[in-house]
């Protein structure tokens, strides 16, 4: 499989998402592609920025990358998907040639780097990371990463051209997502376990590299300070603390291992994942977690190869599944898109040492088509809005936010019967959903049942007074049911909120008058 390795890594990857190019854009692609109204960016500055509250927004080559698919394409969702496929193959080639150079460092001629990035690349827990056009943040920082470390072997070889490369990477991977953060710690540790040997001699060697590599913390620190993700991601939050979020996380981290080795439940979306309150909840889990970061600690100090494979799994994943509550996505199997490649190489190593070549190949016969075939299965759930909310209501019927989105993609199929019943179904499991408030008010409205419909904004506004187009859609109905004061008051708090620019005001002046005319 020598040479022809990265030819079977690239037709594999096409291959396992070839049935994945005609879905649309569904749930994190709306507010960030399709309603960004810096798409398309005037100048460069729009090009380097995501409207405040996106998962874009301080992350400017993600912001870059949908600037140009847009002037490529425009809208047509198969461009931007094929985009993700392509960072996704390059991202895949990327893992056999580290681990190839990695395994050559330590005098092992061997396939299993052929077998590692075969079975990752079409391992299914992947797909919401390469179907979801704006996870492509998830995309550029792993492929960032793996450049680094890839340039830092070939250091060894080359210093002049490969260290520039090296700083580029990380440069290029703090631009697009806070993972990025570990990887100047873990290219020391590479170097010192597969180079040098130790810490000090690691240093001596590249003490410039590491430099430069650490100086490109200040980008992401920037990018940090001028991004807007909204009160979603916050060490502030009311309803989770740092430490709820930890032992939270304790929980998600040992769902996002088991789905590694049986992918089975797969879901977009984990808006009714539970919240730790103590201890207690999670106490096997938080030992399970607590155990493997202790184990690895242990072997990385012993000098072991597998001790980092694992420390770089935590590593990956601390940005997102630690300290930092977010309330938005406590739990998103995306995290797990190049984290979830350390168990893979864990894995086949050990089949290796266990059963040899032999082992090796037939791991590699067995397990690739069948992860194939469960990826490509996966994408067919990808094919329509509805399909994708179907199966996340199947997998997790408790998930509120699901049968929400679910209503709305029956809606836009006509299918308003079954879209209330969607969102009753949403508030049946959380009657705080304003969104399915708001759903239901508007398709009671459309069938002129004004007082449930009033019922559904007015709860909707209760739980986001500052939501502007709630109060707006709830003081337009009010004053077509004939209650002018009710509606100026609506209208009236609307247009004391809102920015000088937000596209109803015009709208909401014109019926504000038409209120106090009324009256």
């Amino acid at each position: 499989m020598g040479k022809a390795a990265p030819l079977l890594v690239v037709a594999l990857s096409v291959l396992a998402y070839s049935n994945a190019q005609r879905g649309p854009f569904v749930f994190d692609d709306l507010p960030v592609i399709v309603e960004n109204e810096l798409l398309p960016p005037e100048g460069l500055r729009e090009c380097l920025t995501a409207p405040p509250g996106s998962t874009a927004s301080g992350r400017p080559l993600v912001a870059l990358s949908f600037a140009l698919n847009h002037a490529l394409s425009g809208m047509e969702v198969s461009s931007w998907r094929a985009t993700n496929l392509l960072l996704h193959t390059l991202t895949a080639l990327a893992l056999l040639a580290l681990a190839r150079a990695t395994l050559a460092s330590t005098g092992r001629e061997s396939s299993a780097a052929t077998v590692i990035a075969l079975l990752w690349s079409a391992h299914p827990l992947l797909t919401d990371a390469v179907n979801l056009v704006a996870s492509r943040s998830e995309l550029l920082v792993s492929l960032a990463y793996l450049c680094v470390l890839l340039c830092l072997m070939k250091c060894a070889e080359a210093p002049r051209p490969w260290s520039a490369l090296c700083v580029l990477a990380c440069c290029l991977g703090m631009a697009s997502k806070e993972v990025m953060l570990s990887a100047p710690m873990i290219a020391l540790a590479w170097d010192r376990t597969f180079l040098t040997g130790s810490w000090r001699a690691a240093w001596r060697a590249r003490r410039g590299l590491y430099m430069w590599l650490g100086a490109s913390w200040l980008i992401l620190l920037a990018c940090i300070l001028t991004g807007d993700r909204g009160a979603s991601v916050t060490l502030g939050a009311d309803a989770v603390s740092p430490l709820r979020s930890l032992l939270t996380q304790a929980g998600a981290i040992t769902h996002y291992i088991s789905l590694i080795y049986w992918p089975a439940e797969l879901s977009i979306d984990y808006a009714d994942w539970p919240i730790a309150r103590g201890l207690n909840e999670v106490l096997p889990e938080l030992c399970l977690v607590s155990s493997l970061l202790a184990l690895a600690i242990w072997r990385v100090h012993g000098k072991h190869p597998d001790g980092l494979l694992l420390l770089t799994l935590f590593a990956l994943l601390a940005p997102s599944s630690s300290v930092i509550p977010l309330t938005g996505e406590l739990v998103a199997e995306h995290r797990m898109y190049l984290a979830s490649a350390s168990l893979i190489a864990l894995t086949v190593l050990a089949i290796e040492r266990l059963f040899a070549r032999a082992g090796l190949v037939g791991l590699c016969l067995i397990l690739t088509p069948l992860l194939q075939s469960l990826t490509m299965a996966r994408n067919e759930e990808w094919a329509s809005a509805r399909a994708i909310w179907e199966r996340a209501t199947e997998v997790r019927p408790t998930n509120a936010r699901a049968w929400n989105s679910l209503g709305v993609a029956l809606e836009a199929e006509g299918l308003q019967a079954a879209a209330a019943d969607a969102w009753r179904e949403a508030l049946a499991h959380n009657p705080d959903d304003y969104r399915a408030h708001s759903n239901l008010g508007e398709h009671y409205a459309g069938l002129n049942e004004g007082a449930r419909a009033i019922s559904h904004l007015q709860s909707a506004v209760s739980l986001r007074p500052d939501h502007l187009e709630l109060r707006f859609n709830l003081g337009t109905l009010l004053l077509r049911t004939g209650d002018p004061v009710g509606a100026e008051m609506q209208l009236s708090e609307a247009l004391q909120r809102a920015q000088p620019d937000w596209k109803l005001r015009e709208i909401a002046e014109r019926r504000l008058a038409r209120a106090r005319a009324q009256r």
